[in-house]
């Protein structure tokens, strides 16, 4: 894994972790040891990473569907118009598909170096 520094927190971080509220004791956490603090950071960025990674795969794979259901429907169209306005509607599905594909690609990256891979 990257080696996180205090330095890498942010102070929105810094603040959750330090002055939220103990669920057990009632009380705030406060004077927390520098290294649980960065591995509570590392593993709270690496799940950030990990559900923005499958919320864009998911999204993904959702556009390529919308895609791959308007090249059916332009197929089976005998109107030469509406196969056309159903083939640009798969262009913007496909554009859709690529951008967020290119997303989840650098979220992976992201990923592997978090998780040193």
């Amino acid at each position: 894994m990257k080696k996180l520094t205090l330095k890498d927190a942010t102070k929105e971080e810094l603040i959750q972790y330090f002055f939220t509220c103990d669920y057990f004791g009632g009380g705030f956490r406060m004077q927390a040891d520098k290294e649980r603090f960065l591995i509570w950071l590392q593993h709270k960025r690496t799940g950030e990473l990990l559900d923005a990674q499958e919320n864009s795969m998911y999204a993904s794979q959702k556009a390529l569907d919308e895609y791959i259901d308007y090249i059916r429907q332009a197929n089976a169209e005998k109107d030469i118009e509406k196969k056309l306005d159903i083939f640009n509607k798969a262009n913007e599905a496909y554009k859709r598909y690529e951008m967020l594909y290119k997303r989840s690609e650098s979220i992976d990256k992201k990923l592997n170096d978090a998780l040193d891979l």
